[in-house]
């Protein structure tokens, strides 16, 4: 898919499941259920998503889904399956080795968006793209490095404390241009200084929204998930962004919802519908 001067792949990382109702938290199980069938423990499995673009210029990773290098108790938890799909596979489909990436856009450093960044090479902890460029909001790295009580387990603290001392950050400090035609935005609700991105193009520009908007379930109704920091910020945050996203005919990809990869929003008065795109079926 060609957006603007970029190759553009949807990269599947694995999936992990957990209970449903954490990622609808301010909905009832009723509402959400019609969307994603709950297993006999109350379990939804979920994408894990990144995107991979490339010019003449940049290969550009933006998040590295869960990794290989969880804890067993963390990745059990959350029902981590890389078994049928990987970052190194997904990678691999498309002709590009870790070597060759040239900057890895970080939409924030939770587990299951930047777990992919280190592996362990003869137990040695490393960073995954040796030759990369990280790129990081200012404001998450301090979250990460000082996280709240109730954040602390979506960080993992090593990964956070070797790509801090690495030298191989560019830190942002708001919203703004990281590579000709990749901006990236930024939202604070589910954690803060998230940033999201938008590849710009001339008839339909691409936005990978990260966990403003986790699923296409969460474009219809004002639902935030147990997982935001700030709820009511992170509601008014997506209501912007989909406003956005339908006035300027953006195709949306989720990093999380697991029916489908990409869609076009579309306004219903003052509510938004979400139209799959022909080419996730």
């Amino acid at each position: 898919m060609k957006c603007g001067p970029y190759q553009c792949h949807v990269l599947e990382t694995g999936t992990m499941t957990f209970d449903g109702g954490s990622m609808f938290q301010s909905a009832p199980s009723a509402a959400w259920e019609r969307y994603f069938a709950p297993d006999s423990q109350g379990r939804v499995t979920f994408a894990v998503r990144g995107l991979l673009l490339c010019s003449g210029e940049a290969v550009v990773l933006v998040d590295s889904g869960c990794g290989s290098t969880l804890s067993d108790k963390l990745a059990a938890a959350y029902g981590v399956d890389r078994s049928r799909d990987s970052l190194e596979s997904s990678l691999a489909a498309a002709g590009v080795t870790p070597e060759e990436i040239t900057h890895v856009v970080l939409t924030h450093l939770h587990f299951d968006h930047a777990g992919g960044i280190t592996v362990r090479r003869d137990g040695v902890l490393q960073l995954a793209f040796p030759g990369a460029e990280y790129v990081l909001q200012r404001a998450q790295l301090d979250a990460a490095l000082d996280p709240l009580p109730d954040e602390a387990e979506a960080f993992i603290t090593e990964d956070v404390a070797l790509l801090a001392a690495a030298g191989r950050l560019r830190l942002l400090d708001g919203p703004g241009e990281i590579l000709p035609g990749l901006e990236a935005g930024v939202a604070h609700g589910h954690t803060a200084g998230q940033q999201y991105l938008v590849v710009h193009d001339e008839k339909r520009p691409l936005l990978f929204p990260a966990d403003v908007i986790p699923t296409a379930a969460h474009v219809r109704f004002p639902w935030f998930t147990a997982y935001d920091m700030d709820g009511r910020l992170a509601v008014r945050e997506k209501r912007t962004l989909l406003e956005r996203a339908a006035d300027e005919n953006h195709l949306v990809i989720f990093d999380h919802e697991p029916r489908f990869a990409w869609c076009i929003v579309e306004r219903e008065g003052r509510a938004f519908s979400c139209q799959d795109h022909p080419a996730c079926r």
